[in-house]
């Protein structure tokens, strides 16, 4: 490590001329051999409490005595561990010690001692409250040793390792800022690195751009670090710039550095240009690692290019590469989500034969996918094969299995998991409870959805805005409007907010009730309440408003949101209810077809009919019922000719009539 650590202008002057300072090399002692040292120092004696201690002069002239670092630091070790020491003397003897093995280029040993000091230090904090940060502190011991011929300006660059590798980050930054001029590049990569464990990657890059204004050349290591911040804030345009000037620099980049970059690019979606990258490092002479062939499956998988994640597969194993739980997991997790579930389950033999335990996650992909495609009894084969090879089923794949079943209708069976659940440990969250609700809320069953909910409580986990919204829409369906603007009250009571989709419960089941008024001012209330509607408001809003006989508002309120006036307004002079949509949002499908229908229902066929072209400009196909309405009108007018064009539209859009019912 170079000897570049001056202190700043505040520093006393000795320590600027001992600068460069250190011990001669001489016959030294590999760096395993301290440790040894040290492991045998520890059986040694004790003197008895009552033995004499000699003066930190004394000690430390002895320390200086031996010829060999390796034999000064045992005898530290002998002192250290052997006598009553106050913390100044002990404090004194590591801060020799640490100058002594900085001097003879020890940087291993001395960095081990440095946290050991700082650890000291630690601990008298909080015993005595010392007053003054632990870098500070560590920085003043060593700053205080007196010994021109061990001094070493090293030992500080050493410091801001040891704080920096303690997460002790911002004693470190206050050490580095000390220093006149630049520590070695090794004490400046750990900082960097401190930095980006703490998650402070601003902090980071105002680091590194002082680092580079005090002359820093930035090593490979440096580059690493920077590349990993870059990916972490999830610019890989960045991490590519520094890629190449790391190369214009003449630094080769390592697997380390390709891989991070490749998982950043995979991270943002964008799979091309991290094949390119792939492929040129392959070029390059760099071979990829398990992790860079698991990150660009990951990638692959993600586009549901499961075939080429599968090539990528192959090429890992004729390389030599045995893959581990994650790449067979994220494979697993890819076939899965296509509803390849045979081939995720070959996937997991294959895994067992090579010895790869498959994980936790591998097997609730596994189970997600046979759940999803109608295999529950498959699923819960790999729920008893997941306890007996020793991977334990945990809350996800509880979910999941409770999530099949109550998909399935199968509400009954959902319950007795739960019980199974508890039985075996695994306290169930939110997540399951909010499934199984929803399961009985799905059958109409609302009193036993409550009474789940209250189990829930009853079990100290908390009910959310997802469980509420279950509840309410439930209630609403039935027609049970008090209960659910009961259960919106009790909501403001627990301090749960309400979102867009609670709120479009109830603008639906009072429309569907006949209260606008009550509707409209909830919808209303969301919007001043910074919440933004959505589209399924818009289509409640527009529905409702069709079947109370209300279509012109209905079609003003879908004009607006296309962003067309046509000189009405949603809301009424003599009325105290209006309709608006904030932000606007653009209608969908199924807003089309509930104003086309409404239309209908009023007789306004030709406004119908304009409505219908304007769909099917955009792209977007009506249902069959639509069609049968759209048709019966043109009938009603004998518009023969029209009605069969629009039953030629329907057959060349792919919409078929059932058993004939909804045309005539």
């Amino acid at each position: 490590m170079a000897a570049a650590a001056l202190a700043k202008a505040e520093t006393p002057r000795r320590l600027l001329r001992r600068t460069g300072r250190g011990a001669a090399g001489g016959n030294l002692p590999s760096p395993g051999s301290f440790f040894s040292y040290c492991s045998s120092s520890r059986s040694s004696t004790r003197p008895s409490p009552s033995a004499p201690s000699p003066p930190l002069s004394g000690i430390i002239a002895t320390l200086f005595g031996y010829r060999r670092p390796s034999q000064a630091a045992a005898f530290f070790r002998r002192v250290i561990s052997g006598r009553r020491l106050g913390l100044p003397a002990r404090t004194g003897l590591y801060s020799a010690v640490i100058h002594v093995l900085v001097g003879a280029r020890l940087h291993a040993q001395a960095i081990c001692l440095t946290k050991e000091l700082v650890q000291e230090y630690l601990e008298a904090g909080r015993r005595d409250q010392l007053g003054r940060h632990v870098g500070q502190i560590t920085f003043e011991a060593l700053q205080g040793f007196d010994d021109s011929d061990k001094f070493s300006a090293a030992a500080f660059g050493v410091l801001v390792i040891a704080l920096s590798q303690s997460g002790l980050v911002d004693e470190a930054s206050w050490v580095f800022h000390q220093l006149s001029d630049l520590p070695a590049v090794h004490a400046c990569n750990a900082l960097l690195d401190g930095l980006l464990k703490a998650g402070r990657i601003g902090s980071l890059w105002e680091l590194h751009a002082d680092m580079l204004g005090r002359g820093l050349e930035p090593s490979s290591v440096t580059y690493n670090t920077l590349i990993n911040a870059c990916r972490w804030q999830g610019d890989p345009s960045r991490a590519l710039q520094l890629l190449d000037e790391m190369v214009g620099k003449g630094l080769e980049p390592t697997v380390v550095t390709y891989t991070t970059v490749v998982c950043g690019l995979c991270e943002e979606g964008r799979i091309p240009e991290a094949m390119d990258l792939f492929r040129n490092m392959r070029r390059s002479g760099v071979l990829p690692n398990v992790y860079t062939y698991t990150a660009m499956m990951d990638g692959q998988c993600k586009l549901a290019d499961t075939r080429g994640a599968l090539v990528l597969y192959e090429t890992m194993l004729g390389d030599g590469l045995l893959p581990n739980a994650v790449t067979l997991s994220t494979l697993a997790n890819g076939l899965c989500k296509e509803g390849r579930t045979r081939e995720a389950r070959e996937l997991l033999c294959n895994m067992i034969r090579r010895h790869v335990e498959p994980n936790a996650f591998a097997y609730n992909c596994l189970i997600d996918g046979h759940a999803k495609f109608g295999g529950l009894s498959e699923a819960f084969k790999l729920q008893s094969l997941m306890a007996r090879t020793g991977a334990a089923p945990d809350v996800v794949t509880y979910g999941t299995l409770m999530k099949g079943l109550c998909d399935a209708g199968m509400v009954q069976q959902g319950r007795e998991l739960l019980q199974q659940m508890r039985q075996e440990g695994v306290a169930p969250n939110t997540i399951v409870y909010n499934t199984l609700i929803e399961g009985y809320c799905k059958l109409g069953d609302t009193e036993e959805a409550a009474h789940v909910c209250s189990e829930m409580t009853g079990e100290g986990v908390e009910p959310n805005v997802v469980t509420f919204s279950l509840l309410i829409d439930a209630h609403c369906k039935t027609g049970e409007m008090d209960t659910a603007m009961g259960i919106f009250s009790e909501m403001a009571v627990r301090g749960v907010v309400p979102d867009v989709v609670t709120y479009t419960c109830l603008i639906d089941g009072h429309m569907k009730k006949g209260n606008l008024e009550e509707a409209c001012r909830l919808n209303k209330e969301m919007a001043d309440a910074g919440e933004a509607a959505n589209v399924f408001t818009l289509c409640t809003l527009i529905d409702g408003l069709c079947r109370q006989g209300r279509s012109r508002e209905a079609m003003q309120l879908f004009l607006q949101n296309m962003g067309v006036h046509d000189g009405g307004s949603g809301r009424n002079p003599g009325r105290a209810w209006s309709v608006d949509i904030h932000p606007p949002c653009s209608p969908n499908s199924i807003a089309y077809m509930a104003l086309i229908y409404g239309l209908y229902r009023d007789a306004q066929h030709f406004k119908a009919g304009r409505f219908f072209a304007l769909m099917r400009e955009s792209g977007m196909v009506p249902d069959v019922s639509t069609y049968a309405a759209l048709m019966r009108g043109q009938c009603q007018f004998r518009y023969l000719l029209n009605a069969m064009m629009l039953h030629a539209d329907m057959l060349k859009a792919g919409v078929m009539p059932v058993d004939g019912r909804g045309i005539g």
